[in-house]
């Protein structure tokens, strides 16, 4: 079926798509000004779509046995799927977020040279990725990029919009949920950072406050923690690496003290994500600068502190409707 922008391509079984699409080229290059649309009655295997992929630059599948994958409306790596990556498998995450365009043309190899890790753990990232194996996942990846409308900026903005969809999945949801019910039982809250990090805690216990709720923030790694315990206080240990020594130990002390502990870090296999009664992972790229500079983006940690903030001021604003009536 022809019109004047798209070919619609129907095929029987027994007959060869690719072949088709070679003869139509040969006998009317014109028709390759247009977009070839393969439909839902196709039956194309997996290699058959890669190839042609790889011929045509405008192929696009709407059904068949392939393009019910490729038809994922969704930003390929879920919140549960990079949970599940271990350190060497976050590598390759990160590399593939970064470097996209290349990917979808690198041989397995190629991909587990350039992350420095072996071709098992790039195989084993696919699985846990959602494919059977690597030119599966390669399929995938040049789909997302052939659907994707986003304006590539930045890198940044690319790793930022891959947070945003996650944050929207029941899983990073539950999380929010789970913080919320430690901070609304409580009388007061202490944030803990040190660097970019603490920077952030003040700028959350200010957020806070300003929405009802009592709220400070320790960014000198030197400060006296209260004795005695009291469980009424909740303390918010923020942390792009979770392995900063002094954070680690204001949250030590402060779960001495009692304290239930909200961790929000960059990635959960760490230490303070790993003490925390509740944890909120954002796992974006990290950039440090100068060697040991961090310059990670806080949008993420921004994101998440104002998200808990206006559900805290919903819940004062009830409370408060109460006590008027």
């Amino acid at each position: 079926c022809l019109s004047n922008e798209y070919i619609f391509l129907v095929q029987q079984k027994s007959c060869n798509l690719l072949s088709i699409i070679m003869g139509i080229e040969r006998k009317c290059k014109p028709l390759f000004t247009r977009k070839f649309i393969m439909t839902s009655g196709c039956e194309c295997g997996m290699m058959e779509t890669e190839k042609m992929w790889q011929h045509l630059p405008d192929f696009f599948c709407t059904g068949g046995g392939a393009s019910k994958m490729l038809r994922e409306e969704i930003w390929m790596f879920t919140h549960e799927m990079v949970k599940s990556f271990n350190q060497l498998e976050m590598d390759v995450y990160n590399y593939i977020v970064r470097n996209e365009d290349k990917v979808v043309y690198m041989k397995v190899r190629e991909l587990a040279d350039a992350v420095h890790v072996s071709t098992t753990t790039v195989l084993r990232f696919c699985k846990k990725a959602g494919c059977e194996g690597y030119s599966e996942f390669r399929l995938k990846l040049k789909q997302q990029l052939k659907d994707d409308s986003r304006t590539k900026l930045d890198m940044d903005i690319t790793t930022m919009w891959d947070f945003f969809q996650r944050v929207q999945t029941k899983a990073f949801q539950e999380n929010i949920k789970a913080a919320l019910e430690l901070l609304v039982k409580s009388t007061s809250i202490i944030f803990v950072g040190v660097g970019s990090s603490a920077i952030m805690g003040q700028y959350g216990a200010r957020y806070f406050n300003n929405v009802g709720w009592l709220s400070f923030a320790i960014g000198d790694p030197f400060t006296p923690v209260f004795r005695g315990k009291n469980e009424n206080t909740v303390a918010v240990a923020l942390s792009v690496s979770g392995e900063t020594e002094q954070t680690i130990t204001l949250a030590e002390r402060l779960k001495r003290r009692g304290c239930p502990l909200i961790s929000i870090t960059n990635k959960a296999n760490c230490s303070i994500a790993k003490m925390g009664d509740c944890t909120i992972n954002y796992y974006l790229p990290a950039y440090k600068t100068h060697g040991d500079y961090d310059i990670t983006s806080q949008i993420a940690v921004a994101f998440i502190l104002e998200s808990l903030g206006r559900q805290l001021r919903r819940i004062h604003n009830s409370a408060e409707d109460i006590l008027n009536e």
